[in-house]
C-alpha cells in the first residue's frame, strides 16, 4: 500500500508518517520486557514496516513535527479526545498555537476556530485525516456493532507562497476515491 501511496504522490512530493499508538506498541514492550533488544534496528517500526524501502522512502516522525509553514503533525493521543471529528486535532492547534494534522481518532474532519479582537483575528485549524482499516477484517472483530463513527480517507497539505491548504480525500464505499481531480480505483 505504502508503495502505491508512493507512485501517486511521485517522488518529488515528501511522504510522512506520524508516529501512533499502534507504531510504539512493540518499541515500548520490548523496552520494557526485553530493554537488552532495543538496540536492534530490524525492530524499529520504519524497518519492519519497509518505511527505508528505496522505492517508498517515507520519513516517520516521532513526535509532533511542522511539516508545512504553520503546520504540526501529530497523533490525537497527544491531547484530549473529542467525539466530532476534527475537534481532537482542533484542541491540539489551539494548544500548541499552530494548525495540526493528525490520526488517531479514525474520523476525517476539519474544524476551525477564530481568536482575537476588535476585527484583529486569529484562526487556526485541525484537520483528522480518517483511516485505512479494513472494517471487515478479522482484526476489526473487538469492534461489538461492527461498525463505529468512522470515515475511511486520507488527507493532502498544498502549500503554496507561505500558504497551506488541509483537504481530505474520502474513500467511497467500493475503496476508490478522487484525488488531484483523478479517480483512482
Amino acid at each position: 500500500m505504502l508503495k502505491e501511496f508512493r507512485s501517486a504522490i511521485g517522488r518529488s512530493k515528501p511522504f510522512q508518517i506520524q508516529r501512533s499508538n499502534h507504531t510504539i506498541r512493540i518499541e515500548k514492550y520490548i523496552s520494557r520486557h526485553a530493554p537488552a533488544f532495543s538496540v536492534i534496528d530490524a525492530i524499529k517500526i520504519e524497518n519492519l514496516l519497509g518505511y527505508n524501502d528505496k522505492d517508498i522512502k517515507v520519513t516517520y516522525n516521532r513526535s509532533l513535527t511542522e511539516v508545512a509553514k504553520g503546520v504540526i503533525m501529530g497523533h490525537g493521543d497527544e491531547g484530549r479526545l473529542y467525539n466530532h471529528a476534527g475537534q481532537t486535532a482542533l484542541g491540539l492547534a489551539t494548544r500548541t498555537g499552530k494548525n495540526v494534522v493528525c490520526g488517531h481518532t479514525h474520523r476525517q474532519g476539519i474544524s476551525s476556530a477564530s481568536h482575537g479582537f476588535a476585527g484583529n483575528l486569529s484562526t487556526l485549524w485541525g484537520m483528522e485525516v480518517g483511516h485505512l482499516c479494513d472494517l471487515n477484517s478479522s482484526g476489526m472483530r473487538y469492534m461489538k456493532e461492527g461498525h463505529a463513527n468512522w470515515q475511511a480517507g486520507f488527507g493532502i497539505l498544498y502549500e503554496q507562497d507561505g500558504i497551506v491548504k488541509p483537504e481530505l480525500v474520502p474513500f467511497n464505499k467500493d475503496g476508490s476515491f478522487i484525488a488531484e481531480g483523478e479517480l483512482w480505483r
